[in-house]
């Protein structure tokens, strides 16, 4: 958890000071992730003072931004080191412009005098062996430490073209594991993402039809026979016949009525239901999927 201090606190404004920031790139990254948050209406990051600033439209919104600040060390950290969250982000976890500079290396290296081929050899390959070296005394023997002692072997037997080609064949293999896991991972949010573009909710009695986007956690949601089921929640009236195959693995449509709870990505297969919404957006059990 990323350690945070109220300094300043008025009805719908409040400072903290959040000790995790500490680059202009943090700064980018926690004003988006406050702007995201709703009930939020402007943030201000101060990175010499370590200060942010919150504007609310309501003070319950005070929730959202604290847990937000809570767990943005551990957002932090992984979108600077992780290969998962770049990915994640639409990066590559290795660099295509990175294997063409070992590919140069790997090139030009027979053709320099020997004297140029080790400090050329060492330069390329520093963050691999640097990478395989903390690892070992972190974790342990792991796939980069091995990776790095056959670099190692090759720049010890002063074979230099051979430990940057092995450099550069990893470098290959990471990236097509890292585009297809991500060309995986886009391809599997777009099969499981609810088809739902607006639903209709219960506005002080009336029926309102309304934009998905636009749904908020305690919205009376109705969705009757052959529509599909946008936000988790807990029906509040009526009964319907529900599929929820795509989400559980039941081949048998079950029954729920009032009190029971359902789950975005289900359908209702027959009948007519209520559903308090408890989670819409990025919180349903699809979207966390």
């Amino acid at each position: 958890m990323a350690r945070f201090t109220l300094i300043h606190r008025l009805p719908l404004r409040l400072r903290y000071r959040v000790d995790a920031l500490r680059f202009e790139s943090d700064v980018s990254l926690l004003q988006k992730r406050l702007e995201a948050l709703d009930g939020v209406t402007d943030v201000r990051i101060n990175l010499r003072s370590k200060s942010v600033v919150v504007t609310l439209e309501n003070p319950e919104a005070k929730q959202g931004v604290e847990t937000a600040l809570g767990g943005f060390d551990a957002v932090r950290e992984c979108l600077h080191t992780h290969a998962a969250c770049k990915i994640e982000r639409g990066e590559s976890a290795v660099s295509m412009r990175g294997m063409l500079a070992f590919a140069a290396a790997s090139a030009l290296t027979p053709l320099l005098p020997r004297s140029l081929q080790m400090p050329l050899s060492l330069g390329a390959n520093a963050p691999m062996l640097l990478t395989g070296g903390r690892e070992l005394f972190r974790e342990g023997l792991t796939s980069h430490v091995l990776e790095a002692l056959a670099v190692s072997i090759s720049l010890g037997r002063r074979d230099y073209t051979a430990a940057n080609l092995t450099h550069l064949l990893l470098g290959v293999g990471e990236y097509i594991e890292a585009s297809t896991t991500q060309e995986s991972d886009a391809l599997l949010r777009t099969l499981i993402k609810p088809a739902v573009e607006t639903l209709w909710i219960d506005d002080k009695g009336k029926e309102k039809l309304i934009a998905y986007d636009r749904v908020r956690a305690g919205d009376i949601v109705i969705v009757g026979t052959g529509n599909l089921i946008g936000v988790d929640g807990h029906i509040v009236e009526g009964e319907a016949l529900i599929n929820q195959a795509s989400m559980t693995g039941e081949s048998v449509p079950v029954t729920k009525t009032y009190g029971d709870r359902v789950i975005a990505g289900t359908v209702v297969e027959e009948g007519r239901i209520k559903i308090w919404a408890e989670y819409v957006g990025d919180d349903t059990s699809t979207a966390q999927v």
